[in-house]
């Protein structure tokens, strides 16, 4: 026989609600896209990371390459290794 042990889970109206899973805006993390301030900020994140969110390409990385105007400069490494590797994914998603 086993014993069953009930559990409260939070509601939603509890002080411990979970973040938003993805920001309303790429603008509103890393800045404007189209600068060198929003690409550094981009790039440092990216330093230990491959991925925007999680540990596979998302919808949040398809979002965050399509802010960028075009391919980074070699000053952002991390940046461009980001790039390249979701520009691959390009015809998978046509």
């Amino acid at each position: 026989m086993q014993e069953v042990i009930p559990h409260r889970f939070p509601a939603l109206s509890d002080s411990c609600q979970a973040p938003a899973s993805r920001p309303t805006s790429t603008k509103t993390v890393f800045g404007d896209m189209s600068s060198p301030a929003g690409l550094k900020a981009l790039d440092e994140f990216l330093a230990d990371k491959s991925y925007v969110e999680g540990f596979a390409a998302s919808q949040a990385d398809m979002a965050v390459f399509d802010a960028i105007p075009s391919a980074p400069s070699l000053t952002f490494c991390h940046l461009l290794r980001w790039y390249k590797h979701i520009k691959s994914f390009q015809r998978e998603r046509a």
